[in-house]
């Protein structure tokens, strides 16, 4: 039919035919020549353990039961960065290498002191770090972006005064030395104008009532007529106390002043012909760079170059987001020379990002707590004056009564937390199932979501109480963190599949929620119970206190006691919708709690942090090239051991210790420096054992119970050889505190509330 065109049409038939003949056989060949590959059968079985956990709960033929034995040696087996490293916080670092780290966070005054808080400073935090595939493709070339920023408080040198003691026994003074009448205390010419102190006024108990926290605090600045005439006034809120004038010092007005200082802006004569494109107060719509991006003139104002042990540095600042009481920064730094194995910034060559939190804070004013040291050197502590000034509020004065059960915190302790204080934040706050940041503060719309209130901050005494945390204490918080991670990941999963596009609420346990059950559960918990070989039992403890308080509706903030639940918002309104938004919150934590309770539920969530690359740290990460093969590898044997029973526990866990010992002794520090000597030591005893004995599972457990009987019944034995550490804890609650209204009445100086 097709005359002379058949011949090439079936030419060009027959070729096809078999060169895809020839790509379908190769491509057997090399499925087949991989599938016999036995490491890549582990990985294959590894990546899809998750999805294999998930089958088990509809069909599991062996219906076997997991011993808390078994789930012990599994969580001592998930190895952190803070167990490889000695050092690991970054306060560690800035002080050893000032020079280096001063541009990334010394931000406002010079005079400013910092502090480091959050989870990077108490060493708790998740150090994960994701390695993007193509830099080349990448605005900046970035290689290395972190999940984790760093928090730095910076305090001002401005002294602030407490309203009932000093303010008024320094007015008082005056009044009587220039015989004042009220009238001449109205007028105020004894005033100092700008160099007048700020007082801090304390919200009396009876508005707890009315849903204001007891953490919250009023600050003004005393005034004359002469002050509210001036040009700055125009810009300031007055106010009346005690007859005579104050500027009202707003939280939003002191977070401003830091924000024009923590990083430098072209000259605004020369605005124009600068280049500078990046303010959010330029009129081009709401949206205008709500993302913080800074223009081509900041980022080249706002860099260094640091050179160190023949490495070089170059850091520029690219992004400010504006977040109401804090000032989000981002920085790059592109790294070449040498790798720093020594400094914790991750200096591998390459770029990579740092995310650096700054929060302007205030002193908290200092009080009289002579009461306090009376009691300290009766129990015979050195070195105490006997009027003593601290730095801590009266409403906390619970912490330092009672002594608890497991006698922590001691006495020295606490009295560390006091001599270290508290602070003054600006803070927005927000109600129960309020939406949205807690912090935002839109300046494009030159508003404010919520009006902005003075807190008193805990970060540093919380940071110090962490520090004290024992070995097995923050593996039980570590290890807590990332499986309430899991587990939220698994719920809002099943919500989602459930309710679609439906607004819901999304199950979370935050991390200062969880920070402050275990304060409360290591005070009721034996000292003896926080052992390595325990940690399933360590953990039950935690999440046992943690449902007990969400059944009475309330987890007590450490300090202030059940004067605040953690719960609520920042306000609260009291009001039926409020209650049912509790009751439902505190339902979903119940039921999510009882799941982890469940040791075959738990096993599954171990399973699923180390298949989630965001859960753990970047070891565990194997998507980038800092992935700890053998370790993951190692881990994964001993997951198959517990769960489907396959070879000899024991032996099984001698390897993986193995893995843990050369991974901590030789891998580089990519993340901190020093080894931890503490954890390699514990485990090449726990090695030994292992080698020895038969029933060697039960024996880790029997002989760390012992050794912190030993250590028990040594303190004991001390305490009962010395007459004043019986008295120490005898006097604990015997602490008479101050009577705040008695102080605000005989120092009252017109008949006025101070709050009003």
């Amino acid at each position: 039919v097709m005359g002379r065109d058949w011949v090439p049409v079936c030419a060009t038939l027959g070729f096809l035919a078999i060169g895809t003949w020839i790509y379908v056989r190769r491509k057997k060949q090399r499925r087949d020549a991989v599938n016999d590959d036995p490491k890549h059968d582990e990985q294959e079985v590894y990546m899809h353990e998750d999805k294999l956990s998930n089958i088990e709960h509809i069909f599991d033929n062996e219906n076997k039961m997991i011993s808390s034995e078994q789930l012990n040696s599994l969580l001592k087996g998930i190895l952190f960065v803070q167990e490889m490293n000695k050092y690991n916080k970054i306060d560690h670092f800035y002080k050893a290498f000032p020079l280096k780290y001063r541009f990334l966070f010394m931000r406002g005054n010079d005079e400013d002191e910092i502090i480091f808080q959050g989870s990077t400073a108490e060493n708790l935090a998740i150090y994960d770090i994701s390695e993007i595939e193509n830099p080349e493709g990448h605005w900046h070339q970035l290689r290395w972006f972190r999940e984790f920023d760093y928090d730095v408080m910076h305090i001002k040198k401005t002294e602030v005064i407490d309203e009932d003691t000093e303010y008024f026994d320094t007015m008082c003074d005056i009044m009587k030395e220039k015989k004042l009448d009220l009238n001449g205390w109205k007028r105020a010419k004894f005033c100092k104008h700008d160099e007048e102190p700020l007082v801090m006024m304390r919200l009396p108990d009876n508005n707890d009532e009315h849903g204001i926290m007891p953490e919250h605090v009023g600050i003004i600045q005393p005034a004359c007529n002469k002050c509210i005439k001036s040009k700055e006034a125009q810009y300031k809120k007055t106010t009346e106390y005690q007859g005579r004038v104050a500027f009202v010092k707003s939280p939003g007005n002191f977070w401003m002043e830091f924000y024009y200082q923590c990083y430098k802006r072209p000259i605004e004569e020369k605005l124009e012909d600068s280049g500078h494109s990046c303010e959010p107060y330029f009129s081009s719509g709401e949206d205008y760079n709500r993302y913080g991006d800074l223009c081509w003139k900041c980022r080249e104002l706002n860099s260094t170059t640091v050179e160190h042990d023949g490495a070089t540095s170059e850091i520029f600042l690219d992004k400010v987001v504006n977040a109401g009481p804090s000032v989000m920064f981002r920085f790059y730094m592109n790294h070449e020379g040498k790798p720093q194995t020594g400094l914790p910034l991750f200096n591998d060559p390459g770029v990579s990002t740092i995310d650096v939190d700054n929060i302007p804070a205030l002193n908290f004013p200092l009080l009289d707590w002579s009461h306090w040291a009376l009691l300290l050197r009766s129990v015979g502590i050195q070195n105490i004056p006997e009027k003593l000034k601290l730095r801590w509020p009266y409403e906390c004065h619970e912490f330092s009564k009672p002594v608890s059960q497991s006698r922590w915190p001691s006495l020295e302790l606490k009295h560390k937390v006091m001599l270290g204080g508290c602070h003054i934040v600006p803070r927005m706050p927000r109600k129960l199932g309020e939406k949205g940041p807690k912090t935002w503060l839109r300046l494009f719309k030159h508003q404010l979501v919520s009006v902005p209130v003075w807190r008193i901050s805990f970060s540093l005494s919380e940071k110090l109480l962490v520090d004290d945390f024992s070995m097995a204490q923050r593996k039980c918080f570590l290890l807590l963190k990332i499986l309430l991670k899991a587990l939220a990941v698994d719920i809002n999963t099943e919500l989602e599949e459930e309710l679609g596009d439906a607004k819901f609420a999304r199950f979370k346990v935050s991390g200062f929620l969880l920070k402050h059950t275990m304060f409360w559960a290591i005070e009721e918990v034996d000292i003896d119970e926080w052992r390595m070989n325990n940690l399933h039992g360590c953990i039950l403890h935690v999440l046992g206190k943690l449902q007990r308080f969400l059944k009475d509706k309330c987890v007590p903030h450490y300090f202030f006691g059940k004067r605040k639940n953690l719960l609520h918002g920042d306000l609260v309104e009291n009001t039926e919708q409020e209650r049912s938004l509790l009751d439902g919150k505190c339902k979903m934590m119940l039921d999510g709690i009882g799941r982890l309770q469940n040791n075959k539920y738990l096993l599954d969530m171990v399973i699923a942090c180390t298949n989630n690359e965001h859960l753990l740290d970047f070891q565990w990460n194997q998507k980038t090239s800092l992935f700890s093969e053998r370790l993951s590898m190692s881990f994964m044997e001993l997951v198959k051991t517990v769960r489907y029973g396959r070879g000899n526990l024991t032996l099984r866990l001698i390897e993986h210790y193995k893995v843990m010992i050369q991974l901590i002794e030789f891998a580089p520090r990519k993340y901190g420096t020093g080894v931890n000597r503490e954890f390699l030591e514990f485990l090449t005893n726990e090695l030994n054992i292992l080698s020895q004995e038969s029933d060697s599972l039960k024996t880790l457990d029997e002989m760390e119970r012992q050794n912190k009987q030993q250590l028990f019944t040594k303190m004991k034995r001390t305490r009962e050889a010395n007459p004043m550490e019986i008295k120490k804890y005898d006097l604990a609650s015997s602490i008479i505190m101050p009577d705040r209204s008695r102080l605000a009445q005989s120092t009252k100086i017109t008949g006025e509330t101070s709050w009003g």
